[in-house]
């Protein structure tokens, strides 16, 4: 699971992501520490994606 964090793009933001926002589904950080998910807003699915930054790895025990 990751938790963002920081100033989020607007991108996000206007999804209605906020820091503090835990995700649980998400691919696993590109080489570069890219992260993809997937948010649902107004009935379509949107495709994110979240750098180094702006998430931290928690652990999901």
């Amino acid at each position: 699971m990751i938790k963002l964090k920081g100033a989020l793009d607007w991108e996000l933001t206007r999804l209605g992501l906020e820091p503090g926002d835990v995700i649980k589904e998400h691919s696993t950080p590109s080489q570069n520490g890219a992260v993809y998910f997937d948010q649902y807003y107004n009935g379509f699915k949107q495709t994110c994606v979240v750098w180094p930054d702006n998430y931290e790895i928690i652990d999901n025990k």
